[in-house]
């Protein structure tokens, strides 16, 4: 989608954006790999833990086509869909929570505001996620 864009080809970037648009939800949670050597480091250290790892990164969606992403040195910040996908590898997915509700996703709108611009603190995660979501919910 974003090659699509960068090479002048903005019919197929809008309607790729469309689509992703009818995809995403308040709440997905995106995982992503990136193409530089830290992110596949950051895998393979996972991977000890976590057989079937494959995401250096993760953002959440908190409103179409936005999402919100902490990275060290630079804080908790809010992105296009688009920069996050830039530079990762294409085989990124999105996981969805099956008991989130429109309580729910206002609450995540919410926590995600209020950390915007923070620094990175190690228990980010687990603020921005509200306790129901668990392994087995999805």
């Amino acid at each position: 989608m974003y090659r699509s864009m960068a090479r002048g080809e903005e019919k197929e970037y809008s309607t790729k954006i469309v689509e992703l648009s009818q995809i995403l939800h308040t709440g997905d949670i995106i995982l992503v790999a990136g193409k530089k050597f830290k992110s596949k480091a950051l895998v393979a250290a996972q991977i000890p833990f976590y057989a079937k790892a494959r995401a250096s990164h993760v953002a959440m969606v908190p409103a179409n086509l936005v999402c919100i992403d902490a990275n060290l040195g630079v804080g908790v910040n809010h992105h296009t869909i688009a920069e996050v996908l830039n530079g990762v590898e294409d085989n990124w997915r999105i996981i969805r929570f099956n008991v989130v509700t429109e309580e729910h996703r206002d609450r995540m709108l919410i926590r995600g505001a209020y950390y915007l611009q923070q620094p990175l603190a190690s228990g980010l995660p687990m603020v921005l996620a509200p306790n129901f979501l668990t392994a087995r919910n999805w």
